[in-house]
């Protein structure tokens, strides 16, 4: 993938302080694993670090990020809709700046 692509898609997906690989994945027609693959072979040269953001697919909500997968609180609950969540599962890698 050429790098200059990839830099201007970071930056038109770009949410505040992060970007969410899911928007990385659709922008670039992109299998999500692929995109996951991309975004951690570039993320120092973009200067971004992975975090890790809560994701409810019962309520469809988009929780905290956390700087680190051990940060996590157990236990995980929904801030929407207060469902006990598995972090391994209800997790999801994003990249902040």
């Amino acid at each position: 993938m050429e790098f200059a692509l990839l830099k201007k898609t970071v930056e038109d997906v770009r949410q505040e302080n992060f970007v969410d690989t899911r928007d990385v994945a659709k922008a670039l027609s992109l299998r999500l694993l692929e995109a996951y693959r991309i975004m951690e072979e570039h993320k120092e040269v973009l200067g971004l670090k992975r975090c890790y953001q809560i994701y409810c697919s019962p309520c469809q909500h988009s929780g905290p990020i956390y700087p680190t997968y051990k940060s996590i609180p157990r236990p995980l609950l929904c801030d929407q809709c207060g469902q006990e969540k598995d972090p391994f599962t209800a997790t999801m890698a994003v990249y902040t700046y």
